[in-house]
């Protein structure tokens, strides 16, 4: 996508029909993202730790890695393979869907909680600040906020942040459409999760391993691939047999009637709990499921995917010969079943605890392991 807008960008400078201005919008994003790569990019997962809640919550990448990963699933969403791609985005929609993506987890720099709303001030600070129209670094600002749920004053999420954006406005002649790139930047942002986000060489800590963030790291780190291959988003997971078999057993957040963490005398509250990383799983799909739902209102006739899948298998360890077999236990379609009521669902009765043991003892015997 950053090809892509740099040759329209290229040829389109100073013309009205495209930029509201007569910069290069391509320089724009691109001095943008160098100073975000300087003065923030590098100490936003410190951020996260030094502003979090403590109790060794540990979270997945958010740094320059994850926002160039979120901005190739867009593309390839958006069916970009290349810069001469007939897409359905204006370039000046692109130059905004980009500066969003910039921005959208760099708020993360203060720390997990509310940091969606931080996109103008990481942007408007001396060391980052860029742009200098208010009309601009707003739009790029609403767009951002909304990639994830507003957490209200009184307690609880709002989930339906798109809908408060205009379906299209104008900015000196050049229409956007702020509703379509919001729906971009959060489904992008939701499917972008695999094993190179987390810090695997942690998952063997004791600590880690049992801390609150445990279910969600297991599962980011079973997640091999995410591919876009003939319009269908494909999520590859392989679970390990001694994961299928035990359950994780962490110390779960203790929450609220707000929804809040709460703390005690000694720090966080938290208490005992188990799940099975395949329940994890299902739980975690079946929120992808919803915003894909929910976000695809907004792009039918902007994106080339029509479908999100899930290839499932469990990899069983030979050990004298030091050989991991896999074998495929489920293909999951995200879509919806039967009529709908209220909330979409996901068949996913071939994902229980005890279907995936059964699996993994044929596996076994297939395989002749032992």
């Amino acid at each position: 996508m950053e090809k892509w807008l740099k040759k329209r960008a290229d040829a389109s400078t100073g013309d009205a029909l495209v930029f509201p201005g007569n910069e290069n919008y391509y320089n724009i994003y691109r001095l943008q993202k160098d100073r975000l790569e300087t003065h923030v990019f590098p100490f936003v997962n410190a951020g996260l730790v030094a502003f979090g809640e403590g109790g060794y919550q540990i979270y997945s990448d958010h740094g320059l890695l994850h926002v160039n990963a979120v901005i190739k699933i867009a593309g390839q969403l958006l069916g970009c393979t290349n810069e001469d791609s007939d897409i359905r985005l204006s370039p000046y929609e692109v130059f905004l869907f980009l500066m969003s993506a910039l921005a959208h987890d760099a708020g993360n720099l203060e720390g997990r909680e509310r940091h969606e709303i931080r996109a103008f001030k990481v942007l408007n600070a001396p060391e980052t600040k860029v742009m200098n129209n208010p009309f601009e670094m707003r739009s790029i600002h609403d767009i951002a906020v909304s990639h994830t749920a507003k957490k209200l004053l009184g307690g609880g999420k709002d989930k339906d942040t798109i809908s408060k954006l205009k379906g299209q406005i104008s900015f000196s002649s050049i229409p956007f459409r702020p509703q379509s790139i919001a729906a971009l930047l959060r489904i992008s942002d939701e499917i972008c999760e695999d094993q190179s986000r987390i810090p695997r060489v942690l998952l063997g800590n004791a600590s880690i391993r049992t801390g609150p963030s445990a279910p969600f790291l297991f599962f980011g780190n079973s997640i091999t691939s995410v591919d876009i291959i003939n319009n269908e988003v494909i999520i590859n997971i392989e679970i390990s047999e001694d994961l299928v078999e035990n359950p994780l057993k962490f110390n779960k957040v203790v929450l609220d009637d707000n929804g809040d963490v709460k703390f005690n005398s000694t720090g966080l509250e938290t208490k005992e709990a188990e799940i099975f990383l395949s329940e994890e799983i299902l739980d975690r799909l079946t929120k992808i499921h919803l915003e894909w739902v929910y976000c695809i209102r907004y792009l039918r006739d902007i994106i080339i995917v029509n479908q999100i899948r899930s290839e499932i298998s469990i990899s069983i360890e030979q050990k004298d010969d030091y050989v991991a077999y896999i074998v495929n236990v489920a293909s999951i379609n995200l879509g919806e079943y039967g009529y709908p009521s209220g909330a979409s669902r996901i068949d996913n009765g071939s994902l229980s605890p005890e279907s995936l043991k059964m699996k993994l003892e044929t596996g076994r015997v297939e395989k002749g392991v032992q």
